[in-house]
């Protein structure tokens, strides 16, 4: 019995009016998306609206949103009229009004997602001060099906909200494009619903070879014979009086009562970096950037996790390449790989602040 394939994200834009908050009229900050359920205004395009009949954001979806933003390489941009999606249908240029750095991006809980120190370009400061512009409009991939913002894709300065004069092929062309850029590859397996319970009971990804799965059923039925036969003595003790020269030592009993409870906790604390190993293996994580999003994500809702990696298509080209987690083979333990140190350069930070902030990512 093969499980449905979920559809695939679709764009969508909400326009929120501007606000000045400095003193001299400018606008620093932007608030890009509401808390909560959400609904476009009237004047938006109706085929962007999900079956929930709802957009949805809140303290989870926040997490997953803004740590895909940090992971870009590059900062999300702020553009007249939604015009970088236009582009390819009128030929016109797309000039940026100003640039959001993912790192900047804050959720507040019952108000929503902001974009604070925004960077705005002379030409649109002379258009906010001349009020030439009154809505800003954020771009974002959302589910289909639930509404749930899966990802921010930039944002527009506009006076007529939403993606009017696109054909449905173009904003489903649209959504795949933006997908593949701001989301992992994804891609979904038919499996059988047992098999995927009886993975799932044994701690191990839906991507699990024969091998690894025959290896954990052994360990599952070598401790649960150890348990069975541990059972079987205590209830010999219960049953008979204790025989000197054949009971079972307390000591004994405490050691594999500690071993099986240090074998659970094994399995426990084991399984995001399994998840994770597994999604390196097969290509799926693109960068350390991606990695460090997806253990935190893990750290909040390793369901979540697993439903991402199992949607992620593997990558060939990315098999195996980070098998040393971005180091040399003989890369000293602490010190910074090449890609970090490249990574140090063009954002102007000393090595002891790019490993202050990356031990910070990790502690989540």
């Amino acid at each position: 019995m093969a499980k449905p394939k979920s559809n695939p994200p679709v764009l969508a834009a909400f326009a929120v009016q501007l606000k000045r908050t400095d003193d001299d009229g400018a606008v620093p900050e932007l608030h890009l998306l509401p808390d909560g359920d959400f609904k476009p205004q009237a004047a938006e395009d109706a085929r962007q609206m999900p079956k929930s009949g709802t957009y949805r954001l809140n303290a989870k979806l926040a997490t997953g949103v803004i740590a895909l933003a940090k992971a870009c390489e590059n900062a999300l941009p702020i553009d007249y009229e939604h015009q970088t999606q236009r582009a390819a249908e009128n030929g016109q240029p797309a000039p940026a009004a100003g640039w959001m750095d993912g790192a900047k991006l804050v959720y507040r809980p019952g108000e929503g997602l902001f974009a604070q120190g925004v960077e705005w370009t002379a030409r649109a400061k002379q258009m906010l001060d001349d009020d030439e512009y009154r809505y800003q409009s954020a771009t974002f991939l959302h589910d289909p099906d639930t509404g749930d913002v899966l990802a921010l894709v930039g944002a527009a300065l506009t006076n007529r909200p939403a993606l009017d004069g696109l054909t449905s092929a173009q904003l489903a062309a649209l959504s795949a494009q933006f997908a593949r850029q701001f989301l992992p590859p994804n891609s979904e397996d038919d499996m059988n619903p047992l098999l995927k319970a009886l993975l799932e009971g044994l701690g191990l990804p839906e991507t699990a070879t024969v091998e690894e799965g025959t290896a954990a059923l052994a360990t599952l039925k070598a401790k649960s014979a150890e348990l069975v036969g541990l059972n079987a003595q205590i209830a010999t003790l219960k049953a008979a009086a204790p025989d000197p020269t054949k009971y079972v030592p307390i000591d004994t009993v405490n050691t594999l009562n500690g071993e099986l409870a240090t074998l659970r906790a094994q399995v426990a604390n084991g399984e995001l970096d399994q998840v994770i190993d597994q999604a390196k293996a097969e290509g799926k994580i693109a960068s350390d950037a991606v990695e460090t999003a997806w253990r935190g994500i893990g750290r909040a809702d390793m369901a979540q996790l697993k439903a991402l990696v199992a949607a992620t298509a593997a990558n060939p080209a990315l098999a195996g390449r980070r098998q040393t987690e971005g180091k040399k083979p003989d890369q000293v333990e602490g010190e910074l790989s090449s890609a970090e140190l490249a990574v140090c350069d063009a954002m102007g930070l000393t090595v002891d602040q790019f490993k202050a902030s990356k031990k910070a990512m990790a502690n989540g």
